[in-house]
């Protein structure tokens, strides 16, 4: 969280305060929603002080160079200015440093006058509605809240207008995201394991779905379906990052799962990265069809093969539980 208010704070472009707060959401997903909220209220009181004490820095070193007589040693952001204040229609190091000229382009699209640097309404709007949203879905899909079903994906994998429109920095940002941090990364798409089953992560191209006719299921509730998935028999496990699915979705997955494979075709598990999430589920199936004792076994087997994935606690206590459900009721 250190990381993300400093960026917050430090920035001085103010696109790089919207990158920040998409970092912010992905960031504290993985961490404590309350303390990330913390984070990004503290970042932005950092920012807003550290502008207060540059503006009062330049407003001293105007009032010295006025009590001097116009000449003296200055220092302005870190850096020492020897100028002449009676020289100062002329040359470029006047009091033009510490006021800035009046600004005809961004007053016309701020649609405000009377001064340079006002922040234009249309970016305040945008950058507030941006910062609400990420917050909002970072609260939803805490441990502590968990709704899955607030973005509205259906079991057809597919989102409505009305979750695009409103959600669509979330959308817009998270997709981006996930397509750059593949890009970076030298892990495949997906991994087969054992005979017939496939792991890996959201399959936003062709290239990136096993090329075998296999079945999908989805562990994702922010990822849509795309198109060229809609030929597959498909299934939908709503979770978020790093959450866990449901003793009940597991179940669900699993028999279906059992069911594809009855009908001779793989099964391909998908989550974001293909780390988490989707690696409970495959776990789950993998015990359910025999080929592994225990949901632990299954896991070294998945992770001999993608060395990188990583369950959380809540999805380990969640397959514990599951395991111990299910063998209750294979004895009654």
């Amino acid at each position: 969280m250190r990381s993300t208010a400093y960026r917050f704070a430090t920035s001085q472009r103010r696109g790089k305060e919207l990158l920040g707060a998409y970092t912010y959401y992905l960031h504290i997903t993985h961490k404590d929603t309350g303390r990330g909220v913390v984070y990004l209220l503290l970042s932005r009181v950092i920012a807003r002080r550290g502008l207060e004490r540059k503006h009062s820095r330049l407003e001293a070193c105007k009032s010295d160079a006025l009590v001097n007589g116009g000449r003296g040693e200055v220092k302005t952001c870190g850096s020492s200015t020897d100028y002449n204040a009676e020289a100062s229609r002329s040359s470029s190091m006047s009091f033009e440093l510490f006021e800035r000229k009046p600004d005809p382009d961004r007053e016309r699209a701020s649609g405000k006058g009377g001064g340079g640097g006002v922040v234009p309404i249309w970016y305040l709007v945008v950058h507030l509605y941006t910062v609400c949203v990420l917050i909002s879905v970072a609260l939803m899909a805490s441990r502590s809240l968990n709704v899955p079903s607030v973005l509205g994906k259906g079991r057809d994998g597919k989102f409505p207008k009305w979750s695009l429109l409103i959600f669509f920095p979330y959308h817009l940002g998270l997709r981006a995201y996930v397509a750059l941090r593949r890009r970076a990364t030298n892990e495949p798409a997906y991994s087969k394991i054992g005979s017939g089953w496939y792991v890996g992560g959201w399959p936003y191209k062709p290239k990136y779905l096993p090329p075998s006719d296999v079945a999908v299921i989805d562990c994702t509730c922010e990822l849509p379906r795309c198109d060229f998935v809609s030929s597959r028999a498909y299934i939908c496990l709503p979770t978020w990052d790093t959450r866990s699915p449901s003793r009940e979705n597991i179940e669900i997955g699993v028999n279906w799962a059992l069911a594809m494979q009855a009908q001779g075709k793989g099964v391909f598990v998908h989550c974001a990265f293909g780390h988490g999430r989707s690696v409970a589920v495959l776990c789950a199936a993998m015990v359910a069809a025999g080929e592994a004792e225990t949901w632990k076994e299954a896991e070294k087997m998945v992770k001999a093969v993608r060395p990188r994935i990583r369950m959380s606690v809540l999805q380990r206590q969640t397959l514990t539980e599951w395991t111990a459900q299910r063998e209750a009721m294979q004895k009654k």
